[in-house]
């Protein structure tokens, strides 16, 4: 004879609370290059999206047009990121 047991309801899967903006700019912070990293806020998400693709091999003129940054700074992210991948 089997035990039957006793049906219960499944506990609710409950979603994690999603990270606040200011937990996503500290981990994007901390992605980028130390000199870079004391940018304000509204800053890092686009500042962290150019570093990355700096990292990717787009030049200084790519960000420049996609990401409206300076020069001297579109320069040094690829510079940056050159100096990254040669390590």
């Amino acid at each position: 004879m089997t035990r039957h047991r006793r049906w219960t309801p499944r506990p609710l899967h409950r979603t994690p609370t999603p990270p606040s903006a200011e937990d996503l700019y500290d981990d994007l912070r901390e992605r980028l290059p130390a000199e870079l990293r004391d940018q304000p806020d509204d800053q890092i998400p686009p500042l962290w999206a150019a570093w990355s693709e700096a990292r990717s091999g787009y030049d200084a003129d790519h960000l420049i047009r996609t990401f409206q940054l300076t020069p001297a700074l579109a320069h040094r992210l690829v510079d940056l990121a050159h100096g990254e991948r040669r390590s």
